[in-house]
Formats: structure tokens, C-alpha cells, sequence
């Protein structure tokens, strides 16, 4: 997060694949608007509800933390300006689907949105893939992270 910047005051933060909810967890330490994870398994969208549900954390800013069950390609883009974050969650067939999903989004209605992507290595496709988004930039690349703007 301090890589990208000073982005988290009144956005909203996704995890696409949010698994057992970590990432929303470190997020609520961040003046984020909104939080939400969204995880295609039911078990672990159980365990990240119950995560949030137990966590306590004197350094808990944002309150407003949900995990969502289904398919991230699917995945209403919420209107607001966004942080989005890959922690390598799909295989290169479901993250096209969701890149382009992002770009319908971000066409439709152009906002401020940073997306911070884990990757296990760096790869020239995955900065292929995220080109593919117009309005998006390539900024800081990190050993195992990349992070683009609108």
C-alpha cells in the first residue's frame, strides 16, 4: 500500500480471490471508504466471514468490511474510485475475464483506480493483460508486485 501511494482516503478496496480474508484484514487499517473480498469457494468465503467477524484491532480505521461469494469475472465493479488487488488469485483465463470487466467499468465511467498485483514472477504478460486497459498506467513494479493507475 505505501508503494501506491496515498490511495486509500474514500475508496473502496477490493480483493479479487480474497480467500480467508488477510488482505482485507491489513486493509482496515487504511482510511478506505469500503472493503470487499470476493472469493468463488464457499468455505473459504466462510472463513473470511468469520475472520471479519472475530477481528479486533485498535488500529482499525475502515469498519465497513464485507466478503462476497462468486465468480470475480462477474463481478459488479462498484462506480467509486477503487483500489483493486491480485494476490496471483486465477489462472490467465479468468484474470482476461476480469481485466476486461475492469476496462467495460472504467470506460463507462472513468474514476481513479489503482491496481496492486502480486504476481509469483514477474511477467511480460501479465503487463500485456493490464495494457489492455486504456486508461491505465503502469507505475512501480516491485520484485513480486505491480501497481498501475487511472
Amino acid at each position: 500500500m505505501n508503494e501506491a501511494g496515498e490511495v486509500a482516503p474514500g475508496r473502496v478496496f477490493v480483493d479479487f480471490g480474497c480467500g480467508k480474508g488477510r488482505a482485507l484484514l491489513l486493509a482496515a487499517e487504511y482510511p478506505f471508504r469500503r472493503i470487499v473480498g470476493v472469493e468463488f469457494f464457499p468455505q473459504l468465503v466462510e472463513i473470511a466471514r468469520k475472520n471479519l467477524f472475530s477481528y479486533r484491532n485498535p488500529r482499525q480505521v475502515c469498519p465497513d468490511l464485507e466478503v462476497v461469494l462468486g465468480d470475480a469475472a462477474l463481478f459488479p465493479i462498484p462506480d467509486a474510485p477503487l483500489v483493486l488487488y491480485f494476490n496471483d488469485p486465477f489462472d490467465g483465463h479468468v484474470l482476461e475475464r476480469v481485466v476486461l470487466n475492469i476496462r467495460r467499468s472504467l470506460d463507462h465511467h472513468p474514476r481513479p483506480i489503482t491496481v496492486i498485483h502480486r504476481h509469483s514472477t514477474a511477467t511480460p504478460e501479465l503487463d500485456s493483460l493490464w495494457s489492455r486497459v486504456t486508461l491505465l498506467r503502469k507505475g512501480k513494479s516491485l520484485d513480486t508486485y505491480s501497481i498501475y493507475h487511472s
